[in-house]
């Protein structure tokens, strides 16, 4: 999709059945380097920002997330979108 589409931001799990996200922000990676990408992960490593930015993942954000952090970075790597809760 990301050869045919814009997006804001793509929020990526790394654990995927059929592609982990670091195998998946590899080939973002070879024709994007422009569009935010956050890990979504349960596991907090005690490298976890060295290993995230080596990647090319611009942030992460833990699960079980907090939707308050979500809705923050979600404003920080695309700040002219608007979020609003129902």
């Amino acid at each position: 999709l990301i050869k045919y589409h814009k997006f804001d931001l793509i929020l990526m799990d790394l654990e995927m059945p059929e592609m982990d996200g670091y195998t998946a922000i590899k080939k973002i990676r070879e024709t994007d380097t422009v569009t935010p990408v956050l890990a979504f992960t349960a596991t907090l490593l005690e490298n976890m920002e060295s290993l995230i930015s080596e990647n090319g993942f611009n942030d992460y954000v833990l699960k079980p997330y907090r939707p308050a952090e979500l809705k923050k970075k979600i404003l920080q790597y695309a700040p002219h979108r608007k979020i609003e809760y129902a």
